[in-house]
């Protein structure tokens, strides 16, 4: 079978999604930065940054009846000169053609670049065939992240006023000191986090004679689910349930939205993996970062 690799038409849309259903139900397929319904997939799709259209980070693999047989899209920050690649997602039935398909779109992809060198693919520990494919093109892998998924929405109680609360303006300042000093190479940095206040994000804080000492702050994602984009609790007041108390009111708050609420740790951060056990979430993969031209440890 030959095959062709070109920029995706907008028309292509649905059928990418469709695609990507059929692999992310591998886990030697998976990739971490999609999830598994089909019209999730395409608005976030839709939705990549980097581009003002999707289709101008996307390429696709076709065979001679203009079937799909693969894609990867690329989601870009020129400011911090990275690209996080979505895929290469391959469609069923096509596995003698596994690499060369593979490294047809990827290289196609790569020539879209505009001299970013950072690159990074999330693959499942599992996958050995995504393995091979990006150690062949020079990634190494780095530290692991677990994905916790939730059960429910944690009831229906009240979410607490008195000291925890919604995110209001005088709290930016503080909220943005505190994720940057916990986080400082999250791909969000603080000032961006505190300012996305759309009816998609939320963020709660925890105050203490007016001091922010935690906060959580959560995406409302295509597919109906709850992202608990990151939670972070000042040194000195941890392990005093802040956390806990964080994540059920951000739960709660979306009760009557959310299908579930799911998020990613770090493989070693031992106490979270127990605190969001403890919330009954269970731990659905361990997801590897493949990195080339930069480290973040």
């Amino acid at each position: 079978m030959s095959f062709a690799v070109r920029l995706a038409w907008p028309g292509d849309l649905g059928a990418l999604a469709a695609a990507a259903v059929c692999a992310q139900a591998d886990p030697d397929r998976f990739i971490g930065y999609v999830g598994h319904d089909a019209a999730a997939i395409a608005a976030d799709l839709a939705e990549i940054a980097g581009v003002k259209h999707w289709f101008e980070a996307t390429h696709v693999a076709l065979d001679d009846e203009r079937n799909v047989l693969g894609w990867i899209a690329a989601e870009t920050d020129t400011d911090l000169g990275r690209v996080w690649w979505w895929g290469p997602f391959l469609a069923d039935g096509n596995e003698a053609l596994r690499d060369p398909i593979s490294d047809a779109l990827f290289s196609a992809g790569e020539r879209s670049l505009k001299e970013i060198s950072e690159q990074e693919f999330a693959i499942d520990e599992r996958s050995a065939g995504l393995e091979r494919f990006v150690e062949r093109h020079g990634f190494v892998a780095h530290e692991g992240s677990v994905v916790l998924n939730s059960g429910d929405m944690l009831g229906s109680a009240a979410t607490p006023t008195d000291v925890v609360m919604g995110l209001a303006e005088e709290h930016h300042d503080a909220v943005a000191a505190l994720h940057d000093q916990i986080f400082p190479t999250a791909r969000t940095p603080g000032s961006l986090l505190v300012s996305q206040t759309d009816e998609r994000h939320q963020c709660f804080v925890a105050v203490v004679n007016d001091e922010v000492i935690a906060y959580v702050a959560t995406i409302f994602e295509n597919d109906q689910s709850l992202s608990i984009d990151s939670l972070g609790v000042a040194v000195k007041h941890r392990a005093a349930g802040w956390g806990r108390m964080l994540v059920t009111a951000a739960m709660r708050a979306r009760r009557d939205e959310a299908t579930h609420a799911h998020l990613t740790v770090r493989s070693t951060n031992d106490a979270a993996r127990r605190l969001y056990a403890s919330l009954g979430f269970t731990e659905e993969r361990i997801v590897i970062l493949m990195r080339r031209g930069f480290s973040l440890t």
